[in-house]
């Protein structure tokens, strides 16, 4: 482990959330499998946020080889929702755009089981300084709001 990431693991058992500011190619990926193995670990699912679908697709095809594609879900703007239920109860990672999320959690917040959203025990987001953009960053400050609501259990990894 780079100095990075052996930084991390004194938080691994803390409940607290973090911000990890690195550059690209530091290892946050695997601070983020760190996270991800500890919610599994407890018997929690994990989501990963991206804001751009390539991204999530590159960690889903990389994540679905390491960690079992029984244990991994890709969900983007292009799949229906609630067809996809099954997956997000199912399925221990979620791999997902931060839009569909945000949008589908609240259009569909009435009809989705909330037991998904309680076995929920991190979400890693990755560029996380689109916080600061204008109406991106405002959705996803809304979602984290609107998900703590559900779960304020839920672990959050900032990178």
């Amino acid at each position: 482990f780079n100095a990075l990431q052996s930084e991390v693991f004194r938080y691994i058992d803390k409940d607290e959330n973090l911000v990890i500011k690195a550059p690209t190619s530091s290892g946050k990926t695997i601070v983020a499998e760190m996270f991800i193995m500890k919610a599994f670990s407890e018997g929690k699912k994990a989501i990963y946020l991206s804001p751009f679908k390539a991204i999530s697709f590159e960690k889903y095809v990389e994540w679905r080889e390491g960690f079992g594609d029984s244990r991994v879900a890709l969900l983007t703007g292009d799949t229906r929702f609630l067809d996809r239920r099954k997956e997000l109860v199912e399925k221990s990672l979620l791999v997902m755009t931060i839009e569909l999320l945000y949008y589908r959690l609240i259009e569909y917040r009435e009809e989705l089981d909330r037991d998904w959203i309680l076995s929920i025990g991190v979400i890693v987001i990755d560029e996380a300084h689109i916080l600061y953009v204008d109406g991106r960053g405002n959705q996803l400050e809304a979602l984290l709001m609107e998900i703590l609501a559900l779960n304020s259990d839920i672990r959050i990894v900032l990178l």
